[in-house]
Order: C-alpha cells, then sequence, then structure tokens
C-alpha cells in the first residue's frame, strides 16, 4: 500500500493512524482528527481515499 502512487500522504497518514487501534476497537473520523493537527474534513477525506481505493471498508454500528 505505501507504494501506491494513487494514494496522497494524507490517506497514508491515516492508514498510520489506524494502524495505532487496537484490534476490535472502533473509530470514527473525529477520533482521528483529535489526535492530529488537521481538521475533521482531511481525516474523511483520507478516510474516503482509502474506502476508494479498496483500503478500507466501512461498519455500521
Amino acid at each position: 500500500m505505501f507504494g501506491d502512487k494513487r494514494l496522497s500522504l494524507t490517506a497514508l497518514g491515516v492508514f498510520a493512524q489506524i494502524t495505532s487501534v487496537p484490534v476490535g476497537e472502533t473509530f470514527t473520523a473525529a477520533d482521528l482528527a483529535e489526535v492530529s493537527s488537521d481538521c475533521l474534513a482531511v481525516a474523511e477525506a483520507g478516510l474516503a481515499e482509502l474506502a476508494t481505493h479498496g483500503y478500507l471498508a466501512a461498519v455500521a454500528r
């Protein structure tokens, strides 16, 4: 995935942050935005990009 040139640095950073979430725990874009200097819109954009390219699937609660 880190060699996938379709992904922006934002998406790669969001993915890196996701990997720090313990297995089985859920998270939201707001959770990701809280642990960075970026706003919610940036976290949402990174998540959307990962989903678009097949690296992330949303799960309904």
